[in-house]
């Protein structure tokens, strides 16, 4: 699990005790569906007040990665009683409208992320377009247009860790994994360093040299 929402595992500030905190445990879902009087029906699914806790995930369908996510993800949630149903459909609906509008029960995508933080500062902003699930936590969002005016890079990015531990405690979006990448060069040039981001590993080009 990548355990963050503002920075990925091979950046600094990368704390990943911002969700290791979040172990799946079913027993606690028992006990807080029996806290609110629901009940497990025959197909071993709650049901709360005459509503079955029952979701549709969507995500974009032909993706072989996030189809075996979602295998994983049902079968973890079946056992604790809760039903995700497969609501996989094209990247121009689900990109186009779904999640622009608001309009879904949970989603599954990935999120591009840039060497410069400020991606963070639209995804979780109070009212911002980017910010899909409509989380608005007024501390994180000055936190974040705080970052966006500083021009100190370790100021900058401990604002920015700050906010992360405000998304571990809030929980608007759960970090799933981070795609590996691939970093393959000849051995007499030296000052690359692998680089996660959308950028790629030219981010540092001015430190390359030849051996």
């Amino acid at each position: 699990m990548l355990n963050s929402l503002v920075r990925l595992t091979n950046e600094p500030t990368y704390n990943a005790k911002n969700f290791n905190k979040w172990n799946y445990n079913a027993t606690k879902v028992a006990n807080m569906m029996r806290a609110h009087n629901c009940t497990k029906g025959s197909d071993g699914i709650y049901t709360c007040n005459g509503t079955k806790v029952s979701f549709l995930l969507e995500s974009t369908v032909g993706n072989r990665l996030r189809e075996l996510a979602f295998t994983i993800f049902q079968d973890q949630a079946a056992r604790a009683g809760i039903q995700l149903r497969n609501g996989f459909i094209p990247a121009g609906t689900l990109f186009g409208s779904h999640l622009p509008e608001h309009n879904f029960d949970l989603a599954m995508f990935t999120q591009l992320v840039t060497v410069d933080p400020h991606y963070v500062v639209s995804v979780f902003s109070c009212g911002l377009p980017g910010n899909y699930t409509e989380y608005c936590n007024r501390t994180a969002t000055k936190l974040l247009a705080q970052s966006d005016r500083e021009l100190n890079p370790v100021k900058r990015l401990a604002l920015i860790a700050k906010v992360g531990t405000i998304l571990g405690n809030d929980v608007p979006m759960i970090p799933l994994f981070q795609r590996p990448t691939y970093f393959v060069y000849k051995s007499n040039i030296s000052g690359m360093v692998d680089n996660p981001s959308s950028q790629g590993p030219s981010f540092n080009a001015e430190n390359w040299s030849k051996k």
